[in-house]
C-alpha cells in the first residue's frame, strides 16, 4: 500500500527507486548475494508460505540447492505420470 503514497514514503525515508519486492524474491536475492561471496547453506528450510511457492521452489532447484519445505496439509504429492482413478460406486 506504501507504493503510491509518496508523502508517507518520503517521511519513512524510502527512496523513489525503491518498490515492492516479494518475500520469495527477497529471499533468492539474499541467497544469491551470500553464494557470489563464496559461502553456502547445507539446506534450506523453509516454512510452508516459501513451500507453497512454485516458483520459488523452481528457483532454488535451478540453483542446485537442496531444501526442505513445510507442506499445506491440504497439498497432494503424485507420481508425474499418475493418472486420475475414480472407482466404481459400491453403495453404502
Amino acid at each position: 500500500e506504501w507504493v503510491h503514497d509518496d508523502r508517507r514514503r518520503q517521511r519513512a525515508g524510502i527512496p523513489e527507486e525503491v518498490g515492492h519486492v516479494s518475500k520469495t524474491r527477497l529471499a533468492l536475492g539474499l541467497l544469491d548475494r551470500l553464494a557470489s561471496q563464496g559461502l553456502q547453506v547445507p539446506v534450506i528450510v523453509a516454512d510452508a508460505g516459501y513451500g507453497r511457492s512454485v516458483s520459488f521452489r523452481l528457483a532454488v532447484e535451478e540453483r542446485g540447492w537442496s531444501y526442505v519445505m513445510a507442506a499445506d496439509p491440504k497439498e497432494v504429492a503424485r507420481p508425474a505420470g499418475a493418472k486420475p482413478y475414480q472407482p466404481a460406486y459400491g453403495g453404502l
